[in-house]
């Protein structure tokens, strides 16, 4: 009895296990189930939204237009040049020869070279003053001498005259004879004759004296004006070796030279020429005294410059086939010497008020010339232009442009009309750029002070 008890009671025990197993195993179920739809639904709600993200995504691409990147400039009236573009070689203005007035050994007081720069009266060199020194001692010594004679005979003279006239009273008393009294008058003049020929002696001696002083001024060889100096072949063949500064203008010191040798020559470079060709078919549009020239002097620092034409050939040049036209320039600070190459824009004409722009931003577009010009709306709007004057660089406008217009000026070639455009103008950034960097350190140091 105890055995069936305890099976029936072994197979309740069971049976209870079973049940509370199958109730968790199906309850197990349950959840799965729900977080299956749970995550389902999840993800459902994240295809949604990436599917509405992709949609916006696609509705801005759609509203999104590509705009060209350009740089504007306004519009301005200026003056505005034609030029006729030429060449040219500075040369002095003039050159003066510097020769000996006396004749004598020559030392120069310094060793100069071609191309220095001298003042106008800077000794250059001097000759022997012994010889004129005992020229001048005794040109001196016949002044004294005639002087006494003149003396003696202006004494002499008074004598004589007083004497003819106590004889001559006496002659009209009788109491001299006609004999004493011709001996008295022949005396007075020879004494007359006498002193003038010692005042003629006295001035050809002060004159021989004046001579001999003027020499001793003569024989200091000075410049005769601001200048450079340049040696005697310089001078006569015209070159420009005076800028190599390396010749020498003393291979005559110590010598013996006569009157007139010249010594070197001394170029005045105050103002200088510039001497250009210029083509038969421009030369008409060129004017003396009224063409200005616009000059580049090719050096190191590149000289700019400006002056006016002075003359014009009437010959045309057989070797170049152009007239030569020369242009004078101011040279106050003496940069500009002689040799230099200098690039020549001669001004033939001009207008005061006009609307210019560069000619390499005008289209040729279905037969027209076109520009565009950028809106309010930031928009490249084409416009037609009719044109005027023009020289290599600008283009005078004389409709289809106004003052104040916003003129592309980059990134206009592959523009269509009304196409978007974005405006970047590099220096207006710039100067933005710069006043930000301004502010900030401007800022940063308050702060420091405050500190």
């Amino acid at each position: 009895m105890k055995k069936l008890l305890l099976l029936l009671l072994t197979l309740f025990i069971l049976f209870n296990f079973s049940c509370i197993f199958k109730k968790k195993e199906s309850k197990n179920k349950t959840d799965e189930k729900k977080q299956s739809s749970e995550e389902t639904k999840k993800d459902d709600e994240k295809d949604a939204g990436k599917k509405d993200a992709e949609k916006k995504d696609e509705k801005k691409e759609e509203k999104k237009v590509y705009k060209t990147p350009v740089s504007t400039q306004k519009v301005v009236r200026g003056e505005f040049k034609v030029y006729v573009y030429t060449t040219g070689t500075v040369k002095p203005l003039r050159t003066i020869s510097v020769k000996s007035e006396e004749s004598g050994r020559i030392h120069f007081m310094k060793n100069w070279k071609d191309g220095e720069f001298i003042k106008k009266g800077e000794v250059i060199a001097r000759l022997d003053d012994r010889d004129i020194k005992v020229e001048i001692e005794n040109a001196k010594a016949d002044v004294r001498i005639n002087e006494e004679s003149l003396s003696l005979a202006t004494t002499n003279l008074e004598q004589s005259q007083l004497d003819y006239n106590t004889f001559k009273e006496l002659y009209g008393k009788g109491l001299v004879s006609k004999r004493d009294l011709d001996q008295t008058k022949l005396k007075n003049t020879s004494n007359e004759i006498n002193k003038k020929q010692v005042e003629i002696r006295l001035k050809s001696s002060r004159d021989n004296l004046v001579k001999a002083q003027r020499k001793l001024e003569n024989i200091v060889i000075k410049s005769p004006i601001d200048g450079l100096i340049i040696s005697p072949d310089s001078l006569q063949s015209r070159t420009s070796v005076a800028i190599q500064n390396t010749s020498t203008i003393h291979n005559i010191e110590n010598q013996l030279i006569g009157m007139g040798t010249i010594i070197c020559g001394v170029i005045d470079i105050s103002k200088v020429i510039l001497e250009c060709d210029v083509t038969a078919k421009d030369i008409e549009s060129v004017q003396p005294d009224k063409s200005e020239a616009e000059i580049l002097v090719y050096t190191k620092d590149n000289i700019k410059t400006t002056g006016i034409v002075n003359d014009i050939s009437s010959i045309i040049d057989t070797n170049t086939k152009a007239f030569k036209v020369n242009v004078i320039v101011d040279n106050p600070a003496a940069n500009l010497r002689p040799g230099m190459f200098a690039k020549v824009d001669l001004v033939v004409k001009r207008k005061l008020d006009a609307v210019a722009i560069p000619r390499e931003i005008i289209l040729r577009r279905n037969n027209r010339n076109i520009v565009f010009v950028a809106n309010k709306e930031e928009k490249a709007v084409e416009n037609e232009v009719n044109l005027g004057l023009e020289n290599r660089d600008m283009v005078e406008i004389l409709s289809g442009l106004k003052e104040g217009d916003e003129l592309i000026i980059l990134g206009y070639e592959t523009l269509q009309n009304n196409a978007q455009v974005k405006i970047m103008n590099i220096e207006k950034e710039k100067t933005e750029n710069q006043k930000e960097e301004k502010d900030k350190s401007t800022t940063e140091n308050t702060e420091k002070n405050k500190t």
